[in-house]
C-alpha cells in the first residue's frame, strides 16, 4: 500500500495473574520489525537473544520493578510460559507496562489455532500528513472482511481507552464523596451515643469545677483519637494493599497500574481527622450545654 513503511501484526493478551485487578499486559509481536515502531533503549539483557529464542520476552521496566522480576527468570502467567531476556525503558509510556513475546509464540500458547491471527496491526507511514489516508485505505480493504478494522493513531487510540476509564475514576471519585459523607454521620452518631451513655459522668464532672469549655474540649478529644485510630489503620492499610497488590486495570491492551502515592495516604489522613473533629464537634456542643441537675436526674 502507498506510504506504508512497514507493518506489525501484534496479538494482545491480558492475563490474570490472581485476581481481575491483578493483570499483565502481553503482547506477541515480529521482533524483525519491532524497533521499526519503537524506539526504546534495552537497559539489561540483550536484544538479540530475545529474538534468537522463540520462548523468551522482553519486559519493560515498569513491570519488572513491580513484579521484582530480573533477566533470565522463568515466568508462568495463566500458563503462559517464557523467559526474560531484557529490559527495556520506552520513556516512561504504558509500553513499560507490557511483557513482549514472539507473535507465533503467543498463538501457540493461547491455542487460538490460526498462524494468521492478530488482534491489532500496527502500521508506519511515511509522513505524517497521511494518517488519514492510509487509515481510510486500511478500513476500506478490511471492509468486506470477517472483522472489520477500526484505524487510528496510537495516541487518539489510547485516549479513546483513556476517555473509558476516566468515567470509572468519577464514579469512583463520587462513591469516595459518598462514603465520606456516611463515615462522618457514623462518627457523630457513635460519639453522640457514648455521650449519652456518661451523662452521669459529664454532670458529675460539671459539680466537681469542670467547666463546658473543658467538657467540649474532653469529648472533641476522644473523637479526634477514635479518628486518628480509624485513619491510621484505613488509609494505612489501603496504602499497603495497593502497594503490595499489584493492581491495575487493562486498557486497549495495555496496562494502567495503580500506584501508593504518599500524597494519598496523608490525605486519606487528613481526611480522617477533619470526620472526627466535625463527627465530634455537635456531641460536644450538646454535652457541654448540660444541666447538671438535669443531668443527674436523667441518669438517676
Amino acid at each position: 500500500m502507498d506510504h506504508v513503511r512497514a507493518v506489525m501484526p501484534t496479538l494482545v493478551k491480558l492475563n490474570s495473574c490472581a485476581t481481575n485487578l491483578d493483570l499483565v499486559g502481553i503482547h506477541g509481536i515480529d521482533p524483525s520489525v519491532l524497533r521499526s515502531f519503537r524506539d526504546f533503549r534495552m537497559i539489561a539483557g540483550s536484544y538479540d537473544a530475545f529474538q534468537a529464542e522463540t520462548g523468551s520476552a522482553l519486559v519493560g521496566r515498569e513491570l519488572m520493578e513491580r513484579r521484582g522480576w530480573k533477566v533470565g527468570d522463568a515466568v508462568d502467567i495463566n500458563k503462559i510460559k517464557f523467559t526474560i531476556r531484557g529490559v527495556f525503558e520506552d520513556g516512561g509510556t504504558t509500553y513499560e507496562s507490557l511483557a513482549l513475546v514472539h507473535l507465533t509464540f503467543l498463538q501457540q500458547a493461547t491455542k487460538i489455532g490460526r498462524d494468521s491471527w492478530a488482534t491489532q496491526l500496527y502500521v508506519r507511514v511515511d509522513d505524517p500528513g497521511n494518517l488519514d489516508g492510509v487509515a481510510a485505505r486500511i478500513d476500506q480493504f478490511f471492509d468486506t472482511d470477517a472483522f472489520q478494522t477500526d484505524t487510528n493513531p496510537e495516541s487518539a487510540f489510547l485516549a479513546r481507552g483513556l476517555e473509558e476509564f476516566r468515567d470509572v475514576a468519577k464514579f469512583s471519585q463520587f462513591l469516595g464523596y459518598v462514603t465520606t459523607l456516611l463515615a462522618l454521620i457514623l462518627v457523630a452518631n457513635t460519639i453522640y451515643m457514648a455521650t449519652q451513655d456518661r451523662v452521669k459522668e459529664i454532670a458529675i464532672l460539671r459539680t466537681l469545677g469542670f467547666m463546658p469549655e473543658r467538657v467540649l474540649l474532653l469529648v472533641v478529644l476522644e473523637s479526634l483519637v477514635l479518628s486518628i485510630i480509624g485513619g491510621i489503620l484505613g488509609a494505612g492499610g489501603g496504602y499497603w494493599i495497593i502497594d503490595r497488590g499489584n493492581f491495575g486495570v487493562g486498557i486497549e491492551g495495555y496496562q494502567v497500574s495503580f500506584v501508593a502515592d504518599p500524597r494519598v495516604f496523608l490525605s486519606g489522613f487528613a481526611v480522617a481527622i477533619l470526620l472526627g473533629l466535625l463527627g465530634g464537634l455537635l456531641p460536644a456542643i450538646t454535652a457541654a450545654r448540660l444541666e447538671i441537675v438535669a443531668g443527674l436526674r436523667r441518669s438517676a
